[in-house]
């Protein structure tokens, strides 16, 4: 019953991931500090990237996301012992930029605790500067997010 909460509750994220709650992860009140949550996205962020390919093609070519904005609002608060769902996905592609929803579901509530998204500036390291975001990614995305994209 538990996982079946859960994934309903992770329905339409093509990228989850499983993230233990540290006790490091809690503050002077007891439950988890605002900033951890932000340090979930952050995780998120990565495995997307590693499944979409954004990692690789960035460090291969010196061009690649870099955060621009980041958001989240706070439903429950989080306690440890607890382990944490993340999901992940791309509402929408700019031509040098796009954009990420998340979703933090704690186990142990089966309930969302928290939800946020983050604007990525797709950049070029080398020259410092904004970069269209190469066709041969969109693709990757658009296959995981099992849609196309009106970029």
């Amino acid at each position: 019953m538990a996982v079946e909460i859960i994934t309903e509750l992770l329905d339409g994220y093509p990228v989850v991931i499983e993230w233990p709650v540290a006790w490091r992860d809690m503050d002077a009140l007891q439950h988890v500090n605002s900033l951890s949550y932000l340090e979930y996205f952050e995780h998120g962020r990565l495995a997307y990237g590693e499944r979409c390919g954004t990692i690789e093609y960035g460090r291969a070519t010196g061009r690649g996301p870099i955060l621009a904005d980041l958001h989240a609002s706070f439903r429950k608060p989080v306690f440890y012992p607890d382990t944490v769902s993340i999901g992940i996905k791309i509402p929408r592609i700019e031509p040098t930029e796009y954009f990420m929803e998340f979703v933090i579901v704690s186990h142990a509530q089966q309930a969302v605790a928290a939800t946020g998204g983050c604007r990525n500036v797709f950049y070029d390291y080398r020259n410092g500067a904004r970069a269209e975001m190469p066709r041969e990614l969109i693709e990757k995305i658009e296959r995981l997010e099992g849609r196309k994209f009106q970029v």
